[in-house]
């Protein structure tokens, strides 16, 4: 960063490592040297809860369909800052004319109003498990992703463990489950099959598994991966089991 440096854009985790990024202490970083973040949080936001207040970030945007809902995005920005932003709406707005200024037509009504499922998901994802202690809101919220973490923790271990002992394979971020490290999404190279063929074979078992760059081009590109063709990446979240775990290994078992 230099005195020239006015936007440092960032992810919380990437979506190829599985990495959770110390937002906290990059926001400080930033701030410090009077510029301003913005957060990606796509692959973070289905497996952990987000506070933008904590975090102090400046700007924090993710897909509502990553966190179980419709296929929506939101941006959260403080508001002395989009205030100051120019719109993309008609000439007429105002610049306190927040979020209206920015949007490019009416609100999507039916997708809008399914965001309502989610909260609700989360509070009787705690009530399920805690049906005696009752709880704030929020408690229930933090509460709810602490489980999540832990589980997805669980499911993290039972496919790394495999992967660690398969000699042909590099694991693209950290090999431990740990949840304080990473979230459940796992990448990693074969040294001898390319990824798109890799995943061909596991197509055929009907487990849903990708390859390539997701985006991440210079990461992939960065990391000398292009040459097998990207990286095979496992999604895993806390709605997958322990069972099909297994099968996605035996799949593996028969491909390498």
């Amino acid at each position: 960063m230099t005195s020239r440096t006015r936007l440092v854009a960032v992810t919380h985790c990437s979506n190829v490592l599985g990495t959770i990024n110390p937002i906290k202490k990059i926001a400080e970083v930033v701030h410090g040297a009077g510029a301003l973040i913005c957060v990606d949080g796509v692959a973070f936001a289905p497996h952990r809860r987000v506070d933008v207040q904590e975090l102090d970030v400046d700007f924090y945007v993710f897909s509502w369909y990553k966190v179980y809902g419709p296929h929506l995005a939101v941006m959260f920005g403080k508001l002395d800052l989009l205030t100051q932003m120019s719109g993309i709406n008609h000439y007429f707005f105002k610049p306190e004319d927040v979020p209206y200024k920015f949007q490019p037509g009416n609100y999507n009504f039916e997708l809008t109003y399914g965001l309502k499922a989610i909260p609700e998901y989360l509070t009787d994802l705690y009530d399920h498990h805690f049906p005696q202690i009752n709880a704030s809101v929020n408690d229930k919220y933090q509460k709810s992703f602490d489980l999540i973490a832990d589980y997805e923790e669980g499911l993290a271990a039972r496919l790394l463990d495999y992967l660690n002992s398969v000699e042909e394979i590099k694991i693209i971020g950290h090999t431990s489950p740990d949840s304080a490290l990473r979230v459940p999404t796992i990448s990693f190279i074969h040294k001898t099959l390319k990824s798109p063929d890799l995943v061909a074979e596991v197509d055929k078992e009907n487990i849903g598994i990708r390859f390539g760059d997701f985006y991440a081009k210079k990461l992939i590109h960065d990391l000398d991966l292009e040459k097998y063709g990207g990286v095979v990446r496992v999604s895993l979240v806390h709605y997958n089991t322990p069972q099909e775990v297994d099968k996605l290994i035996n799949a593996f078992k028969k491909v390498f």
